[in-house]
């Protein structure tokens, strides 16, 4: 009798004890709940009205909006005399590192506010981390086109041009038969059962997030990562070489998804620190209507004026990783919203999406 009564008091204070960590973590925002849920049509997606707070790299206090993406929650229905411009992009253009106000979509939005006063200009944030081209392709096609833009922006990184991880509940992309197919088959597969089964887990219960996240690091090779934490200093390898025959099916996988866009509607940039390192990819935009614009030109002015580019982690920098483990940080936002808004003024004007007589000088 002793023992069960000591056992159920063992279990009592160990259901107490988990119940205040558990509101601990939450209301002091340690760790967020998982962002994510799941659509029949897009397949992992981020959650509609959830309010977080980022700070592991950086520090961002923001909401996803009722459509879930971040930023303003612009609706489907595009109003008359209105610009909107869709940024496509991976973690650089999600932006947790920096609130709503600092990122260059509010920046890039408040700009081109200025260039044309008499339209109404909305800039919305299709940014997913760790989406590569395909990813982004697949996101313009069958989540950010429904809002009708008048411009996608993508910004590239050289990692992007290449699938080194596939996130088995997202679409993906093949060349089957020398032809580009988009392959949906994750909505069959095993771990979307297995994954809408234990997301109310994730969802609501900020422990078991972090559990499954040591968990994933583990799996990784970063033990050291988690016992670490902020003194960690990451092992970054860059990209890991690749032979010619993985570059050039990568160039022609990336030339097949860019024929598909409009030219006259899609604007590209490369936002990698280093030029575009993949010669057969290089050739494409050379033989294509597209103009690879380089991001990098305006980052460079604030690095030669000793300026800080990236986020906290960046301390690390050393000649290898150059400080690539850091995200931007609110002075490159500034920067970068200011440069694009310029380039992308001009383009506007130049394909006829608004006309002189309705913009500013």
């Amino acid at each position: 009798m002793k023992r069960i009564k000591d056992i159920l008091i063992l279990g009592l204070t160990f259901t107490v004890m988990m119940i205040a960590l558990e509101s601990y973590i939450k209301w002091a925002f340690v760790m967020s709940v998982s962002h994510s849920d799941y659509d029949e049509t897009i397949g992992r997606i981020r959650r509609p009205n959830m309010r977080y707070v980022w700070n592991t790299e950086g520090l961002g206090v923001r909401e996803y909006n009722s459509f879930g993406y971040l930023g303003p929650s612009y609706g489907k229905e595009k109003k008359d005399n209105t610009i909107r411009v869709a940024l496509i992009g991976d973690s650089f253009v999600e932006g947790f590192q920096v609130f709503e106000r600092n990122h260059f979509r509010s920046v890039l939005e408040r700009t081109l506010q200025s260039y044309f006063p008499d339209k109404t200009i909305e800039v919305l944030n299709f940014g997913r981390s760790g989406f590569n081209v395909c990813k982004m392709y697949c996101y313009q096609q069958d989540f950010a086109s429904q809002f009708s833009p008048d411009l996608y922006v993508y910004l590239i990184a050289n990692e992007d041009y290449v699938e080194f991880s596939s996130d088995p509940v997202l679409p993906t992309c093949n060349i089957v038969n020398d032809s580009l197919v988009l392959d949906y088959s994750f909505r069959e597969s095993p771990y979307v059962q297995k994954y809408n089964r234990f997301k109310f887990l994730t969802q609501n219960f900020a422990s078991l997030q972090i559990a499954r996240n040591c968990f994933a690091l583990i799996q990784r090779g970063k033990l050291h990562k988690i016992l670490l934490d902020i003194s960690y200093k990451a092992n970054y390898q860059g990209i890991p070489e690749l032979n010619d025959s993985t570059v050039q099916y990568y160039a022609n996988l990336t030339s097949m998804l860019f024929d598909r866009l409009d030219p006259q509607r899609t604007m590209i940039f490369n936002r990698s620190e280093d030029s575009l390192i993949f010669e057969p990819i290089r050739d494409y935009y050379d033989q294509k209507s597209f103009v690879l614009h380089d991001i990098e030109d305006t980052i460079s002015v604030l690095v030669n004026s000793g300026i800080e580019t990236r986020t906290w982690y960046s301390k690390h920098w050393n000649s290898e990783t150059k400080g690539l483990r850091g995200h931007w940080n609110y002075e490159s936002h500034n920067t970068i919203g200011i440069y694009l808004a310029k380039k992308i003024r001009r383009f506007i004007k130049r394909n006829g999406i608004v006309t002189e007589e309705n913009s500013s000088p």
